[in-house]
């Protein structure tokens, strides 16, 4: 089991005969093997998903979203979308499935960005506007924005800084 671990992977340190490291290649291409993506988020910490949070209460723009998830595979991520109501539930969905990133197209207060991360998030990104205001909770929050022609979150009055 260790000699095709090492042989199939290019950082390993062991030395395994180049020949017996091109049979078990050749042997893995043949029974199509994958790495098993729970082994490598345990080694690596998190996932290779990148959960995209939108706005249940809100309107996305398709091509926004599918502009990330282009994005987001080229770089080689997996882009899973959520659908925001409660906070718990994102929470339980972050520590669930450990992604490298929480985009957020929505906004929350600093405490729930900050749970997300303590849930195992590698980093949380987006819902900025909320910095700019003081929201009591993540319901207020979501009364407080709407999605521009643009696809860009913004408080429904600009000039309302509370």
């Amino acid at each position: 089991m260790a000699t095709a671990s090492y042989s199939l992977n290019p950082n390993a340190v062991a030395s395994i005969s180049e020949a017996t490291r091109k049979r078990v290649q050749l042997t893995a291409a043949q029974l199509g093997y994958l790495p098993n993506s729970a082994g490598a988020t345990l080694r690596k910490g998190h996932s290779n998903i990148a959960l995209l949070v939108l706005d249940s209460t809100a309107v996305v723009q398709p091509v926004v979203v599918r502009a990330l998830v282009g994005a987001l595979a080229l770089k080689g991520f997996v882009a899973l979308t959520h659908w925001f109501s409660d906070t718990e539930q994102l929470v339980s969905a972050v520590w669930t499935i450990q992604p490298s990133a929480v985009i957020l197209l929505t906004e929350v207060p600093t405490a729930t960005r900050e749970r997300l991360l303590r849930a195992g998030a590698g980093q949380v990104v987006g819902g900025v506007a909320a910095e700019n205001h003081r929201f009591d909770s993540d319901a207020e929050a979501s009364k407080r924005t709407r999605v521009d022609g643009r696809g860009a979150l913004t408080p429904d009055d600009p000039t309302d800084r509370t």
